[in-house]
């Protein structure tokens, strides 16, 4: 979708509210996404992300920020864009 959209943003922000668990193949599918973005530029934050899929994410080398609200995560994408 990023790609008909154009251009790739600065920042993405991922609400995982909704998200209370990730199986490997999802967590697999996520991490092509996030290099996907990131050659192109893009950070991913993660938005309310719950403990058992961050425990997943962790465990397969996927880190990008995270903040607890998505309040926090627009002022923390604000945050990178600026720098």
């Amino acid at each position: 979708m990023l790609a008909h959209s154009g251009g790739a943003p600065k920042a993405l922000i991922l609400r995982m509210a909704d998200v209370p668990q990730i199986d490997a193949t999802g967590a697999a599918a996520l991490k092509r996404f996030i290099h996907s973005a990131a050659a192109k530029g893009t950070a991913i934050i993660f938005s309310e992300l719950d403990p058992a899929p961050a425990e997943t994410l962790a465990r397969m080398d996927i880190a990008v920020p995270s903040a607890p609200s998505f309040a926090d995560s627009i002022a923390l994408a604000r945050d990178l864009v600026q720098n």
